[in-house]
């Protein structure tokens, strides 16, 4: 019970953390986002599987990654500006948390956003080469 209450106080109203507990907080943020990532992924290789149809499922399912994290992200950018509109984060350092897990989440959907792009670079090659 007491990482639900700390899970939230940190998205309803931050307060100043000691180090340890912001990168616990940092790993909460993205935790917590990693269940939304997921369902996002899940529902995006699941009902926009017509123009997926071209790659693997694998490669697929890196799509998929990054949108979930995009939109883990976004969701994290725009509760940390609610907050700040509403007067809730009341210094820099209470904001830190999600100042961090945002690049983070964004880092991560641009690793997918790579891996699949290499991919079909490769096979780009692969077919301009043998025509």
């Amino acid at each position: 019970m007491a990482f639900l209450d700390f899970l939230t106080t940190l998205l309803l109203a931050p307060i100043e953390l000691g180090y340890f507990l912001l990168g616990a907080a940092v790993v909460a943020l993205l935790a917590s986002g990693l269940v939304v990532a997921w369902f996002v992924a899940f529902f995006h290789s699941k009902y926009s599987a017509d123009w997926l149809s071209l790659l693997t499922t694998k490669w697929r399912l890196h799509v998929s990654w990054a949108w979930g994290w995009i939109v883990v992200a976004a969701l994290l950018l725009s509760n940390l500006i609610q907050l700040v509109y509403r007067d809730q984060v009341l210094s820099l350092l209470a904001g830190l948390p999600y100042l961090l897990a945002v690049p983070i989440a964004l880092a991560i959907a641009a690793a997918h956003r790579h891996a699949v792009r290499v991919k079909v670079r490769r096979y780009q090659q692969m077919v301009q080469g043998r025509s």
